[in-house]
């Protein structure tokens, strides 16, 4: 079985606004702006009154516009072509952002994905993100109801595929890094010959030190006065750990970003961590040892030089 995962945005409501009638009726309700509206805009209101018309309205215009009448129609009908994804073994989950315009978007082309015979099509709503303060909550909400099931269907035997083509950048980076770290297959609809490619989708891993600190400070407590972080981890460690967004300095104490736990709660189990690491230096020297600590030990002889980590756990998906 295939699940592929996509974003919804609101291109279906900006090119639809194009066709007279459409165009007509949104003007006598004021929504000649429809596709861009704010989560707070009071027109959302008037979308969600007239919501059963206007997905009339967009469902009749997909039906004639087929995959031209939006981004991620034209980037799924051609990605099931490409990889010959039958709708019976096919598995579609969209995820829009929770306003009423995103909704009906997501809606419309559930429908008609529908009615093209892919009937196991799943619509997820994640928050918003339309500030820095909400920035870290926005990406747990994703994690939360996007990635995990991502989880749950690679470690039940389905191949993930990921179209980067639409959704906001961030949210499609993070969710791409998830999909690295569950060997998907990431594509895109590239806008220059339109048609798709596959983007290189190696499988990638979490360094184990940063893994080690991280465990590390939840054993501590996720929130850890910097008097005592520091007396755990190096000034720069910390500088660093705060530059990559895993921990935040916040009132005297450093603090566990949501997100980082949630990856090491999902990602890696407790065995991992103890089962050891192989060093593998320039030269193809392979030294193993048995934990965290003798590991700092042997890069500290090897400063200078090049070599790689691997951890001799595996990837715990759950």
């Amino acid at each position: 079985m295939k699940v592929h995962l996509s974003a919804v945005g609101t291109s279906v409501l900006r090119n639809s606004s194009k066709d007279p009638k459409i165009k007509d009726r949104l003007s006598s309700l004021g929504l000649e702006n429809w596709d861009s509206l704010s989560l707070d805009d009071k027109k959302q209101r008037i979308i969600v009154e007239y919501r059963n018309e206007l997905l009339e309205y967009l469902k009749n215009y997909i039906r004639e516009n087929g995959e031209k009448a939006s981004a991620e129609l034209s980037a799924l009908l051609k990605a099931f072509r490409k990889f010959n994804h039958k709708p019976e073994d096919t598995k579609i989950f969209l995820y829009y952002t929770n306003s009423p315009n995103s909704e009906l978007a997501g809606e419309a082309i559930r429908y008609y994905l529908n009615e093209l015979g892919y009937k196991d099509v799943v619509l997820a709503e994640i928050t918003k993100i339309n500030s820095e303060a909400n920035f870290y909550e926005g990406m747990v909400d994703l994690f939360d109801k996007v990635i995990t099931k991502l989880i749950y269907w690679k470690n039940n035997g389905y191949e993930i595929f990921i179209n980067t083509t639409s959704g906001f950048k961030s949210e499609t980076i993070f969710i791409s890094i998830a999909g690295l770290m569950l060997e998907s297959t990431l594509y895109y609809l590239h806008e220059s010959f339109n048609d798709i490619i596959i983007l290189p989708s190696p499988p990638i891993s979490i360094k184990p030190n940063y893994v080690k600190i991280i465990k590390r400070l939840k054993e501590e407590g996720y929130v850890v006065p910097l008097s005592r972080a520091e007396k755990i981890l190096s000034s720069d460690i910390i500088r660093g750990l705060e530059e990559l967004a895993i921990i935040e300095r916040r009132e005297g104490a450093i603090r566990l970003r949501d997100w980082s736990k949630k990856f090491i709660d999902n990602f890696y189990s407790e065995t991992d961590i103890s089962k050891g690491y192989k060093i593998v230096t320039e030269d193809g020297k392979e030294i193993v040892v048995a934990n965290g600590e003798e590991l700092d030990e042997e890069l500290r002889k090897l400063e200078g030089k090049k070599y790689r980590i691997e951890p001799l756990g595996n990837i715990k998906v759950r």
